[in-house]
């Protein structure tokens, strides 16, 4: 299990994930505009599938309405890694 400090921007012209090497966390763009809890039910969707484990070991566990998140995701921080580095390929 790891947390991991998220950068989310709302309301984008396609979701996107990006990850920052050396300070382990990532910046995620969703396209929809953040309101009553939509955006971060989509944040846990998106990352779930980005990351092909189930959405249920995925938490936001701080920011929960705020741009920065930390996020506790069930996993090594190098398969997160590894996985997102992978979509960019």
């Amino acid at each position: 299990m790891v947390q991991i400090k998220t950068k989310i921007n709302c309301g984008a012209t396609e979701n996107n994930l990006v990850w920052i090497d050396g300070a382990d966390s990532m910046i995620i763009s969703i396209t929809h505009n953040s309101e009553s809890g939509i955006a971060n039910n989509l944040i846990t969707e998106y990352l779930s599938s980005i990351l092909e484990i189930p959405k249920s070991k995925i938490n936001i566990i701080k920011g929960l309405d705020k741009a920065h998140k930390t996020i506790e995701i069930y996993s090594t921080i190098n398969s997160i890694r590894d996985k997102i580095l992978s979509i960019h390929v």
